[in-house]
C-alpha cells in the first residue's frame, strides 16, 4: 500500500485539484470507502470551483481508474484475497 506521501494528487493533468485529488488517491489507496464513493466525493471536491472540470476529471477516473482501485484493494493487507486457505 501506499503511503500518504507517495499520493501525487492529479497526474498527468494540465490544473491541478491538489486538495480534492490527494484525498482521491488516500481514498484509492487505502480502500477506506467504495470506488464509487471515492469518485463522488473528488467530483464534489471540485464542482464547486470548476463544474465543468468536475465533469471531466468525474469520467476520467470512472473510465480510468478501476484498474489502480481494484490493484490496491487487492494489496491491502487483511483482505480475504490475501488470505491463504488450507486445503
Amino acid at each position: 500500500m501506499r503511503s500518504d506521501s507517495d499520493n501525487n494528487g492529479c497526474t498527468l493533468t494540465p490544473f491541478e485539484f491538489p486538495d480534492a485529488c490527494r484525498e482521491h488517491d488516500i481514498d484509492y489507496a487505502t480502500g477506506r470507502v467504495s470506488r464509487r464513493e471515492a469518485d463522488l466525493k473528488f467530483f464534489n471536491a471540485i464542482y464547486p470551483t470548476s463544474p465543468a472540470w468536475a465533469w471531466i476529471y468525474w469520467m476520467a477516473v470512472r473510465l480510468g481508474g478501476a484498474a489502480q482501485y481494484r490493484h490496491e484493494a487487492r494489496t491491502k493487507p487483511g483482505r480475504p484475497s490475501d488470505q491463504t486457505r488450507d486445503v
